[in-house]
């Protein structure tokens, strides 16, 4: 097998691996001062809440997370809370609304913020 085939195997059964320990958020929670939001490109959001780490799926595509440094997450008009469905991402000139949220692991969360 060649080097180029071995090393594409790899990351697809990585990437698979990664997907399926995914679990989807089942009900809200209340982020306090010490969490952490970051983008992930356009596409995602990751929070860090105490011990647990979650991946933040918009809708459409969140053009403004490629260059804002400040998130707002909120739900049901609650400030700092995020949940399954109705939560929305607030940036500096954007509003973007939440599709999915997904538990996800720390190594996940650390890959995930190096794709600012």
């Amino acid at each position: 097998m060649s080097l180029l085939r071995t090393v594409t195997l790899t990351c697809l059964l990585s990437l698979s691996a990664t997907a399926a320990s995914a679990a989807t958020l089942d009900s809200c929670v209340d982020l306090g001062d010490s969490s952490q939001i970051s983008r992930a490109g356009a596409q995602f959001v990751v929070v860090k809440h105490d011990s647990e780490f979650y991946r933040v799926g918009f809708r459409q595509t969140c053009s403004d997370l490629t260059t804002t440094n400040k998130m707002e997450i909120s739900s049901e008009q609650q400030a700092n809370r995020l949940c399954p469905s109705g939560s929305v991402v607030k940036t500096a000139r954007d509003t973007c609304d939440v599709a999915k949220v997904d538990k996800i692991d720390e190594a996940a969360y650390d890959r995930y913020r190096r794709q600012r």
